[in-house]
């Protein structure tokens, strides 16, 4: 990346292709590749608000801290929601074709990507963490909000009455946030994650960790996964070129933080079997 102001520049290429040669509705791969496509798309604008938003905690006055927070646990469950249904498309075209994968990746670095992807979207374990913890996400308080549980949590609450209600209004409506739902969302998280009290931040934190490497390694298997699309289609692409993409300042250290650590992860094993 090349810095322009307080952004880097990433470069990036535009390719145009014919859509009839490349996804014929007559080809069995060309609905769920799309569909894997769409489902990887979410996962990395949510990623990378993710990333974004993290590099503003503890940058603001209390209020903003307080609306902030909530904004940053909506993100996680949203990550949570998406990353599930990616899971489902990418199983839909990995069980019946797992050479799809197993050639995009041979030979390369991502090989334990493909392995980690295969091993948290195993459909057999009943304690998988797509099952475990991004399904309850996505199905209590990501995509739905279950009443049930909401009710559960707030029979809690009233029972033990060490909770106040809070809420911030905002003279410009898109900054007000009900802080008493955001509590709600966290009681609800505490008991997926079958979590004390004191012991949640961590809990989730280690969780949200591994869903962003999830994120991860979704995005460079299903690139590799796409790229043979491209080659064997050489002749039907219409328009090539070649540009920038602007990335903040902040996102890029972030995405740099991020990366870091989950390299020293993919070291920790190999440092294991060198001891052993």
């Amino acid at each position: 990346m090349t810095p322009q102001g307080s952004n880097t520049q990433s470069p990036a290429h535009r390719f145009v292709f014919r859509l009839a040669d490349v996804f014929p509705l007559d080809k069995p791969l060309s609905v769920p590749l799309l569909r894997l496509m769409m489902a990887s798309n979410d996962v990395r604008h949510i990623q990378k608000l993710m990333l974004s938003k993290d590099e503003r905690i503890g940058q603001n006055n209390a209020f903003e801290n307080l609306v902030l927070n909530g904004e940053i646990l909506h993100l996680e469950r949203l990550l949570c929601g998406h990353l599930y249904e990616a899971g489902t498309a990418f199983r839909n075209i990995d069980i019946p074709h797992p050479e799809l994968a197993d050639t995009a990746v041979q030979g390369t670095e991502y090989e334990p990507s493909l392995q980690r992807l295969r091993e948290i979207y195993a459909s057999d374990p009943p304690g998988a963490f797509h099952r475990s913890f991004l399904y309850e996400v996505r199905n209590k308080f990501g995509f739905h909000y279950t009443p049930e549980a909401i009710r559960l949590k707030l029979e809690e609450f009233l029972r033990h009455a060490y909770l106040e209600g809070e809420i911030i209004c905002a003279e410009l409506s898109a900054l007000s946030r009900y802080i008493i739902a955001d509590h709600v969302s966290i009681g609800i998280l505490q008991d997926i994650l079958k979590a004390e009290l004191p012991d949640l931040h961590d809990a989730f934190q280690k969780a949200i960790d591994k869903a962003l490497s999830l994120a991860s390694d979704l995005s460079d298997v299903v690139d590799l996964m796409l790229l043979p699309l491209r080659e064997q289609h050489e002749s039907v692409i219409t328009k090539r070129e070649a540009g920038t993409l602007s990335v903040d300042c902040k996102l890029g250290s972030a995405t740099q933080k991020h990366e870091e650590q989950r390299a020293a992860e993919d070291e920790s094993p190999k440092r294991g079997d060198a001891s052993s």
